[in-house]
């Protein structure tokens, strides 16, 4: 679940945000342990498409440093609306004290447009410090991945949540004497909850801290005195996504330079003296729209909206294009093959809603 960033980083450098932290902290995980700015940096890297690093490094290897990364990032597609200010980072973090040295390992990645699939996570290690951090991706450009999201609205457990919990229990395993932290920006926030949430108790106490940035949550009973302790949550004032399927996770609001639903971006997130600047509440902007929001999903039966998700579905996995970046270069082919797609819905009503979504998503994309 991520919206289109502003066209342009300007002024990256005036102003404090995350990139700015990472060049102004040279400690080694070491000397100060992990926290939640760093959670961010992790979380946002999980957006590199390093799927493929054995085929790009001529490795046989499932791992690869942040400052090897940067080498190959010519190869490397990026590609997700993040992609302006991970140009930006790459190129910093990998000459970082803190974070160049760090070893990106474990790659896992599942896709299926028929099954709408798209998960992705890796983890961080740094083996000084015993640190380890579990990243997963939040929704990339991929249409698959929009079409995941839209599961949220009427399943309790999507195909990623399945994913990320085997994937957690599989490396608690393997790295027992690490200090385990979870970190996930959008989607990936959704993971991070839903991973936690499956441990066992004894799996649990291999966790330090979990961060969830602007994730949506799950529709799920949570053991609140077990879960709270190790969950952070942070969302833009404006915020939308992450207030979704609310279960009541705490959360702390983030300041941010954006504007409405593009504070979903990260980058632009404000900072002072490399701290995250804290307010009390969410603007009204972000109540009203959930509001709007919430009185028109409720007036929906369980089987409206499993109807609304199929519709939609069904007319758009089969589009030529498979990425929004396709989209936007292909803009009236698009719209084109929508509008052909959309003839086949009987229902004016249904026609009528798959059109106006699949704009909205396009449009903000």
């Amino acid at each position: 679940m991520y919206i289109r960033i502003m066209p342009k980083y300007r002024d990256i450098d005036r102003n404090e945000n995350i990139i700015t932290y990472v060049k102004s902290n040279d400690k080694t995980f070491v000397e100060e342990p992990l926290n939640e700015r760093d959670a961010l940096v992790f979380a946002i890297l999980t957006y590199c498409r390093y799927e493929n690093i054995d085929t790009l490094t001529k490795k046989q290897t499932n791992s690869i440093t942040i400052s090897e990364l940067n080498s190959y990032i010519k190869d490397i597609n990026v590609g997700s609306p993040m992609i302006e200010g991970c140009k930006i980072l790459l190129p910093i973090i990998s000459k970082s004290k803190r974070f160049k040295d760090i070893k990106i390992s474990q790659i896992e990645s599942h896709f299926d447009e028929e099954e709408s699939i798209q998960y992705f996570s890796c983890i961080y290690i740094d083996s000084e410090s015993k640190t380890l951090v579990v990243g997963y991706r939040g929704t990339d450009n991929a249409i698959a991945g929009w079409m995941e999201d839209l599961d949220l609205a009427t399943k309790k457990i999507i195909p990623s949540d399945t994913y990320a919990s085997e994937y957690l229990k599989r490396i608690i395993k393997k790295y027992p004497r690490y200090s385990v932290y979870l970190t996930g920006h959008s989607k990936g926030g959704n993971l991070v909850e839903y991973s936690l949430y499956s441990l066992t108790k004894r799996e649990r106490k291999h966790i330090v801290m979990t961060y969830d940035f602007d994730g949506p949550n799950f529709d799920i009973e949570i053991d609140r005195e077990a879960l709270l302790p190790k969950i952070r949550k942070y969302v833009p004032k404006d915020c939308v996504v992450g207030k979704l399927l609310e279960n009541g996770i705490p959360y702390q609001v983030v300041d941010s330079r954006s504007i409405s639903v593009l504070q979903h971006d990260p980058f632009y997130w404000k900072l002072k003296n490399g701290e995250f600047i804290l307010l009390d509440k969410v603007s009204k902007t972000s109540e009203t729209t959930l509001k709007l929001f919430n009185n028109f999903v409720n007036k929906l039966t369980d089987a409206e909206k499993l109807d609304i998700v199929n519709t939609i579905k069904k007319y758009t996995i089969g589009l030529d294009q498979k990425t929004l970046t396709q989209v936007k270069k292909e803009p009236l082919k698009t719209a084109g093959e929508i509008i052909q797609k959309s003839k086949y819905i009987k229902s004016e009503t249904d026609r009528g809603t798959y059109l106006k979504i699949l704009v909205e998503v396009f449009r903000n994309s």
